[in-house]
């Protein structure tokens, strides 16, 4: 499937939440839908902005990643301390999806499976909370991933987990 039948359900998506689609917020939407699937950061998008002068200032980025993850557009992820990661959410997603993240190399995964509905439920019985959105991180490592000859305790970059980008 081309990335134009997704862009214009985004940008519709979008408008119906009453944010105007413009010509730069546009392409920071078609940016994050090449990059969908992966945690970018607003630097990352700024970077290819660059190439392409004129287009879309970093500013711009900033604020429309913002405004995209305050509408829970896009989730932001902060990984251990380290810069905002964008990722988009798809159409039909209740939360943000959680992740996983190698205690040794810093890189993260994403898993879709969403196993806390009861214990939503539970909150809301018992304290009178509605829960409407939820981030988790379990932190830890993968069997085998990470370089366990090394037993250095600097963060390892030699890991088989798949990267932030």
């Amino acid at each position: 499937m081309s990335i134009s039948e997704p862009l214009s359900d985004l940008c519709h998506r979008i408008e119906q939440m009453g944010i105007r689609v413009t010509s730069q917020r546009k392409a920071i939407i078609h940016l994050l839908l090449q990059y969908r699937g992966k945690h970018v950061t607003a630097d990352d998008m700024v970077a290819v902005f660059k190439r392409k002068p004129g287009v879309v200032g970093r500013a711009t980025v900033y604020r429309t990643l913002e405004l995209l993850a305050d509408r829970q557009v896009i989730d932001k992820h902060h990984f251990d301390n380290e810069v905002a990661r964008y990722e988009l959410r798809e159409p039909d997603q209740k939360h943000a999806y959680h992740q996983l993240l190698c205690s040794r190399c810093k890189q993260a995964r994403t898993i879709k499976e969403d196993w806390l509905g009861e214990l939503e439920e539970r909150i809301e019985q018992i304290h009178g909370f509605r829960v409407l959105d939820h981030h988790l991180i379990f932190i830890g490592r993968y069997n085998n991933s990470c370089d366990d000859a090394s037993r250095s305790m600097a963060p390892r970059r030699s890991c088989s987990c798949t990267p932030f980008t």
